[in-house]
């Protein structure tokens, strides 16, 4: 890996997590909206509540990769566009497949990250993000040691 190909994979990953750190910060804040007059009635902890962001943070950021990547994709490609730094590589005699590299090296790394997120960090997160939920934000809703049923198909329960 030249110096080239860590520049365009520091730029890509660099683009990605501000990208990822918008999108969770928009996030948080309608989500804050929505419930802080029942968190503030709860009185929940500041501290739990912090928590309670991130690992929502953790959620939206598995949730919503693939589209996160898409856009970087599309937003850092045309700035390389812009600042004519595509056709400086291409003109000095480099082939457009190498281009590519990379692109994939740092798809890769993400991909690693998304299966990383989605089978190890999330569910735990999802776990923590449920408890809190239960207790400081729908406290009249509880599932736990309650007999519920539900009709799946007629006449089967």
């Amino acid at each position: 890996m030249n110096r080239l190909d860590r520049y365009i994979v520091g730029k890509f990953l660099g683009t990605f997590g501000f990208m990822l750190a918008v999108f969770c910060m928009v996030v948080v804040v309608f989500d804050l909206m929505e419930h802080l007059d029942s968190l503030l009635e709860h009185q929940a902890p500041v501290w739990d509540t912090a928590l309670y962001y991130l690992n929502v943070c953790f959620h939206f950021a598995s949730l919503l990769m693939g589209f996160i990547v898409f856009l970087t994709i599309i937003w850092f490609t045309s700035r390389l566009a812009q600042n004519s730094e595509i056709i400086a590589m291409l003109a000095g005699g480099m082939p457009f497949k190498r281009l590519f590299r990379p692109y994939f090296l740092a798809a890769g790394l993400l991909v690693a990250l998304a299966l990383l997120l989605s089978h190890r960090v999330v569910p735990y997160a999802n776990e923590q993000k449920l408890a809190f939920e239960e207790s400081f934000i729908n406290t009249s809703i509880h599932v736990k040691g309650r007999n519920l049923y539900r009709e799946v198909a007629p006449e089967t329960i």
